[in-house]
């Protein structure tokens, strides 16, 4: 029974430490993404307000 508990809970563990690895990855990817497209944005408002100028 404690060998049986001391597996699952290393296999717990490691599976949560790749949860969190994982999921920073996604928000540090979804937040450069999001700061490209902001950046497209804006240089497609500035060409549009120069040409309507």
């Amino acid at each position: 029974m404690n060998k049986a508990f001391g597996i699952g809970m290393i296999l717990g563990l490691g599976v949560g430490a790749l949860l969190v690895a994982n999921s920073v990855k996604a928000r540090s990817f979804i937040k450069d993404k999001q700061k490209d497209a902001i950046n497209e944005v804006k240089k497609m408002t500035s060409k549009s307000s120069k040409t309507s100028k």
